[in-house]
């Protein structure tokens, strides 16, 4: 079912120029008919019809004729054989418009909002890594680093940038020239499983 808004614009000063010479009856009859045209999206180019909606059929022949000429006049025929007032309809669209951009608008923010909350939700899931390795003890420093009579190990960061530049040429992790991962030996294979869980537990925190 189409969405109707429940109501339109009213333009005062433009109404007050437009029915300037019209009687009281007959500004009276264009307002019901423009609430109706908005309704129900057009009226019918019957006269019969119109003095129904417009609550004037109990008058005379002659009024109601008087009334419904000067009021058609604010309504023109459409391709349909529908009436329409123009303007009514111009604002009809411009609330269309309106309100798609604002649909539009809505999703972006969503979007953008639920982005950011995917993101938080990622960058939450670290700590609780970290935590599992701090309480691991499988994911202490590796020998390699943490040799008996080293007296000067590698800065964290220094190591952080060496791993992660390790990991990203490493032929256990990327398809080299020639080479794919999954024919990466026992041996290749552990060395990137060791890799990357010496590089989770530096950006943890853990000892150099």
């Amino acid at each position: 079912m189409k969405r109707r808004g429940p109501a339109f614009q009213f333009y005062a000063q433009d109404f007050l120029v437009g029915t300037v010479m019209m009687s009281t009856a007959e500004v009276g009859a264009f307002v019901r008919l423009l609430c109706h045209q908005w309704v129900n999206e057009s009226l019918p180019d019957d006269d019969t019809a119109l003095a129904r909606l417009a609550l004037i059929e109990g008058e005379s022949g002659e009024h109601v004729a008087a009334i419904l000429r000067r009021v058609r006049a604010k309504f023109q025929p459409d391709k349909d054989g529908q009436l329409r007032n123009r303007r009514l309809e111009a604002i009809r669209l411009e609330q269309a418009s309106y309100r798609a951009r604002k649909a539009r608008a809505g999703k972006l923010g969503a979007g953008r909002r639920w982005g950011k909350k995917r993101g938080a939700n990622s960058a939450m899931a670290v700590p609780s890594v970290c935590h599992k390795q701090k309480d691991d003890p499988s994911s202490s420093p590796s020998p390699s680093s943490s040799k008996k009579g080293d007296a000067s190990p590698k800065p964290a960061f220094v190591e952080i940038k060496e791993l992660e530049a390790a990991l990203a040429i490493h032929p256990a992790n990327w398809e080299w020239i020639g080479y794919k991962s999954d024919d990466a030996t026992p041996e290749l294979k552990a060395d990137l499983a060791a890799k990357r869980k010496r590089l989770a537990h530096l950006k943890c925190g853990g000892r150099p």
